[in-house]
């Protein structure tokens, strides 16, 4: 499941954040590109900034993303692995 978050600041989660319903991957994607996934939001808002969907401010650790850029959030598709026996 993929949830769309159209916030237009996006700030990275407190030291210590963890989901409880396991490993989240986060990715930024505009009208004409679609990010990697990451396993940490930081990650992924200094990489969004790179392909040109937003402004990431280094001192705040705050991310402005720009017009129509979407940040998608889901579980780890490793979450839903089977146990190795």
């Amino acid at each position: 499941m993929i949830f769309q978050c159209d916030q237009g600041l996006i700030r990275e989660p407190q030291a210590g954040f963890r989901h409880l319903s396991g490993t989240m991957q986060y990715r930024f994607i505009t009208p004409n590109r679609i990010g990697k996934w990451y396993p940490e939001l930081k990650l992924a808002m200094k990489q969004a900034a790179a392909i040109g969907a937003g402004y990431y401010d280094k001192a705040s650790g705050q991310f402005f993303k720009y017009r129509d850029t979407q940040l998608q959030v889901r579980n780890s598709p490793d979450d839903d692995a089977p146990l190795a026996a």
